[in-house]
């Protein structure tokens, strides 16, 4: 199975009569159908993993459904901190299969890569997709479907916890105005009350968070103004346009990709990099290094010692051969993030006057500067045993690294303290896996036994 093989699962569903009007957008593996109040949106989001049951590579899909009213977020274009485009390219509510009935647990719909059981798999997987984006497309057709659901989540004790602010809390007062002017005091009154606790915490707030504190008399007057009828189709941001480029563009989005990875590809080999999905990686000295550019803005460089995944993957399935290809400790369901030691974020000039030499002009920049850090990290840090030394003072640290580390340093004992208080507060770790026997099993709970082998006390 390959990631491609998803463009042939969205050709059979398109078929079905619940996709009738859908079109395929191949840039995001989506089929997406458009209406004048907004859009609907079946993503196959997929990657290269494992699939715990059969204990076999598999390509794993995890379907998202998202609905966009644009109403709901197109008055608010001029005070958005965002980008224009992402804010235009935003959903409004989006369900996963975790969100609608399927476990915690459950990792995705696996596809062994050697194609055995395909057409049983594909059959699971399209009947629940269809039931769920019949559920969801269903659900929101209208404003008044969304303004239901969000004083839901408006009013539901998980909310009220909620310790970020963002375009929501003007968003939900206009929604709020224009649907249920009567409630429109009561849900404005809470809502900045709650922009009020954010902001008075010290540890929750955030520039955002100060930014529409400063701003909320402006926006709140402004919305107040607006009703249905009134809302600009073209909002008027105040920033400065851009020039635009001499030549109108003809490249297609699909196009871009393909020579954007051809050159990360191609140049990176000339570093020592190999290329699968979203990540360039080589392994030096005993570390794994990860060029992510899962966000499209910038390319993160990433490093851990390659003996965390191998002692992960042998603490997860102790009884079996867990080699597994060296491309997925950087983006299976059984990796981890690395921690991050250098960033370099893209130029607008990449997607705004886009060609091909100005993509490996600066992509050689990128695998340049980045082999640079490598050096220098292997110059400070030059065995995996002295990565300890590396994360040290960083509160940052993932549990799971700590944990990692102590476990290879042989300190089993402080490992099983760690791994059994986590327990007790509730907590699983960042995995879950389903046994034989239909009970379900935290990661935490994998280090604990593992430790309790090894002779902790």
């Amino acid at each position: 199975m390959k990631k491609n093989d998803v463009m042939a699962m969205l050709e059979r569903l398109k078929t079905e009569e619940v996709f009738s009007g859908f079109e395929i957008k191949a840039s995001e593996n989506s089929l997406v159908r458009r209406f004048d109040w907004g859009w609907q949106k079946l993503v196959l989001n997929c990657q290269h993993s494992w699939d715990p049951e059969r204990k076999d590579l598999a390509l794993v899909v995890n379907p998202t459904y998202k609905v966009r009213f644009n109403a709901y977020h197109k008055w608010f274009e001029k005070y958005s901190p965002y980008d224009l485009r992402d804010q235009r390219a935003r959903y409004t509510v989006a369900f996963t299969e975790t969100m609608l009935d399927k476990p915690r647990t459950f990792l995705g719909f696996c596809f062994l890569e050697n194609g055995e059981g395909y057409e049983a798999d594909f059959e699971a997987m399209k009947n629940d997709v269809l039931r769920h984006a019949s559920q969801v497309f269903g659900r929101f057709q209208t404003l008044k479907d969304l303004y239901d659901y969000r004083m839901e989540v408006l009013w539901s004790e998980d909310t009220k916890r909620f310790s970020h602010s963002g375009d929501w809390i003007f968003e939900d007062m206009f929604l709020t105005k224009v649907v249920s002017p009567e409630n429109y005091p009561v849900v404005k009154q809470a809502i900045l009350e709650r922009l009020q606790a954010i902001y008075d915490n010290v540890h929750t707030r955030c520039p955002h968070t100060e930014y529409f504190y400063a701003k909320a008399d402006e926006i709140i007057a402004y919305l107040e103004t607006l009703t249905l009828d009134n809302i600009p189709k073209r909002v008027k941001t105040g920033k400065a346009k851009a020039e635009k480029p001499k030549t109108k563009p003809t490249m297609k989005l699909s196009e871009k990709e393909k020579i954007i990875k051809d050159v990360k590809r191609a140049i990176g080999k000339k570093y020592g990099y190999k290329q699968h999905d979203y990540i360039n990686w080589k392994i030096k000295d005993g570390y794994f290094f990860c060029l992510n550019t899962l966000h499209v803005v910038s390319a993160e460089l990433e490093v851990k010692p390659i003996y965390m995944d191998d002692l992960y993957w042998k603490i997860i399935y102790p009884h079996k051969d867990t080699k597994l290809p060296d491309s997925l400790r950087g983006n299976g369901d059984l990796s981890y993030l690395g921690l991050k030691i250098w960033e370099k974020r893209f130029p607008e000039e990449l997607d705004m006057n886009f060609t091909t030499e100005l993509c490996e002009q600066i992509w050689e920049d990128v695998y340049r500067k980045a082999e640079e850090e490598v050096e220098s990290f292997l110059k400070k840090y030059p065995h995996p045993s002295d990565f300890p030394r590396f994360i040290e003072g960083n509160e940052k640290t993932p549990v799971l690294i700590q944990m990692l580390i102590k476990i290879y340093e042989g300190k089993y004992d402080e490992v099983y303290r760690m791994a059994k208080g986590y327990i007790d507060q509730g907590k699983i770790g960042s995995h879950v896996w389903v046994m034989e026997d239909g009970t379900d099993k935290g990661e935490y709970e994998f280090i604990l036994d593992y430790c309790l082998a090894a002779g902790a006390k």
